[in-house]
């Protein structure tokens, strides 16, 4: 589980680094990165709990 949440975030962060690289008018936010960060752990923590409530 440690190991899906880490890159989960880390894949987060890798597209909003392709956003600034990348000539789209896309821009690096680290409020979209923050946001994104937050709903991989809230994400996670809702697996872990029906995983654990099914089993």
């Amino acid at each position: 589980m440690f190991k899906l949440i880490v890159y989960s975030i880390l894949f987060g962060l890798f597209l909003e680094i392709l956003q600034h690289i990348l000539p789209f008018s896309r821009f690096f936010k680290l409020v979209d990165f923050v946001a994104n960060s937050t709903w991989v752990l809230f994400g996670a923590f809702i697996l872990y709990y029906l995983k654990k409530k099914l089993l």
